[in-house]
Order: C-alpha cells, then structure tokens, then sequence
C-alpha cells in the first residue's frame, strides 16, 4: 500500500512539474497544488481546462 502511494505522489509529481515551468516558471508547491487537479482531469477526461 505504501509503495501504491509513492508510485502515485511521484506521478503526480511528473506531471506537475512541466505544467507548472510553464505556468508559473518554477515548481513550487503551492503552484502543483493549483495544477494537478486540473492535469487529472485532462489525463482522465482528455479536456484541458
């Protein structure tokens, strides 16, 4: 379960980072808190929002 988890922080991660170099330009974590929801639901619906 533990691994599940930090498969899941790490991809979650992955997938933040470029979006928010060209958002915000820098990776802070306030900026991947704001971008991945909005990344899932692309990843998950294939809308960009």
């Amino acid at each position: 379960m533990i691994k599940m988890i930090a498969a899941s922080e790490g991809n979650l991660h992955d997938i933040a980072c470029p979006l928010c170099r060209e958002k915000y330009g820098s990776t802070n974590g306030k900026g991947q808190e704001e971008v991945v929801p909005l990344a899932l639901l692309d990843a998950m619906y294939g809308t960009e929002q």
